[in-house]
Order: structure tokens, then C-alpha cells, then sequence
């Protein structure tokens, strides 16, 4: 890995091994540990990848000397749910994958954003396995993770603005989606409103409530908000 000292991330992230290849040596290095009894501390920190292994209940037991880099500016997160102290859309996602693989998926590859130490933003690959060969609740899954890039301040701060953006607007009933989608495909609010099957006034409350909660002041913003989310590939045209 491109080698960085504390507070000071590189804005491009080169490995000497692939992705495949170090999975495949954690998953194996972590069951011959447990083949052993666990009879010694569990250290990944030979690995170039952040390494990060998390219990039934979500908090980190084990970590590597990468994760503490990346993520928690050197310091511990044993005993901490990676989502204790990071912003909701990057929590949800945390939560929503670790619970697929609670529920029974073996595993997952992602690919998203992630906030770093240092305030920036990081694009990443994620590999995320239920380490059900293991059978002890303490180890039930393992996070693999590298970055491709980071972005700076400036990038970094305009898409986590959207990706907020974003994660709001998903939470928006049917009918509050199709009155935004209404309104970017120009469509007047009689239109909206006889496709929703709501009055006019009622589609207007609704505007107005969705501006509230954006914090925009004008019907336009909406429309822009949609441009710039999809333009950014955070949502499709169907979201």
C-alpha cells in the first residue's frame, strides 16, 4: 500500500496485492488462528487492506492497523459499532449490509463512499463475509475494505452534501417520489396531481413539505436537486 503517515492520506491508493488475492489469504490466516484455539491475539496488521472483525451485535472485536489509519486517526474502535460515529447515510449502509450477512447472506462486495480520518471522502471497494465456519458470536463477520481514491476538500464536502441529499429523499413515501419526479419531467401540479391521485392543494402541501425538509424556498430546487443527483449517479431516472 502507498505508505502515509497519520493525517496525511494519499489521494491515490496503490497495493502490491490484488483485492482477490488478499481476501483469500485473510479468510485463510483467520481460520487456521481458530483451527489453533485462538490461543493467541488475532493481529491482521500484516495486511494492506483496513481489516475490520465485528460480533452478532454489530461492534468491532478485532481490527488492523490499516482500519486505525483510514478511519479512526490511529485510534482504537474495538468495542464500537462502525456506525456509532459517522453520518447517517454512511451509517445505514454499515448497518443495512451487516444485517444481509447476519440474515443469512455469505457475502457482499460494495462499492461506495466511506469518510477517512482526515475529512475527506474516499471512494471504496468493500468485501464483507459471514465467517460461519468460525461458529464463535465475537467473529461473526469480516470487513475487507480498500480505497481507490479520495477526493479533495472541496469534492469531498459537495458529494457528501448529496449523498445526505439523497439518502432523505429515498426515505420519501410513493407518493412524494412521484410528485418530485413529476416536477423534473415539467409537469404541471394539476398533471402531478391527477397522477397521484391526490387534489392540488394537496400535491402543493406536499411540495412544500419536501422543500421543508430539503431546505429549498423554491419548487425549482427540486428539480435542480434531481439533475445534480443523477448527474452525480446517486440516483436514476426510476429512484
Amino acid at each position: 500500500m502507498h505508505d502515509s503517515h497519520q493525517g496525511d492520506q494519499p489521494d491515490v491508493w496503490e497495493y502490491q496485492t490484488s483485492l482477490e488475492e488478499e481476501k483469500a489469504e485473510v479468510i485463510s490466516f483467520i481460520l487456521r488462528w481458530n483451527a489453533r484455539g485462538q490461543t493467541e491475539p488475532l493481529n491482521l496488521d500484516r495486511f494492506e487492506s483496513s481489516i475490520v472483525l465485528k460480533n452478532t451485535q454489530r461492534m468491532i472485536t478485532c481490527e488492523n492497523a490499516a482500519f486505525r489509519r483510514l478511519t479512526a486517526a490511529g485510534q482504537s474502535s474495538v468495542g464500537l459499532a462502525t456506525d456509532s460515529y459517522m453520518a447517517a447515510n454512511f451509517a445505514k449502509l454499515s448497518r443495512d449490509s451487516d444485517s444481509m450477512l447476519l440474515d443469512g447472506v455469505s457475502n457482499l462486495e460494495l462499492e461506495h463512499l466511506w469518510p477517512i480520518a482526515d475529512g475527506r471522502t474516499a471512494t471504496m471497494t468493500t468485501y464483507k463475509r459471514r465467517m460461519h465456519e468460525i461458529k464463535d458470536p465475537r467473529y461473526s463477520i469480516l470487513v475487507i475494505g480498500r480505497v481507490s481514491s479520495v477526493m479533495d476538500r472541496t469534492e469531498s464536502e459537495y458529494r457528501r452534501t448529496l449523498t445526505e441529499v439523497r439518502e432523505l429523499l429515498v426515505q420519501l413515501d410513493e407518493v412524494d417520489r412521484s410528485i418530485c419526479r413529476g416536477y423534473a419531467r415539467g409537469d404541471t401540479t394539476k398533471e402531478i396531481a391527477s397522477a397521484v391521485g391526490r387534489t392540488t392543494r394537496a400535491v402543493e402541501l406536499r411540495r412544500q413539505k419536501i422543500m421543508d425538509l430539503m431546505g429549498f424556498d423554491r419548487p425549482i430546487e427540486i428539480v435542480k436537486m434531481l439533475v445534480r443527483l443523477e448527474e452525480n449517479g446517486l440516483i436514476n431516472e426510476h429512484f
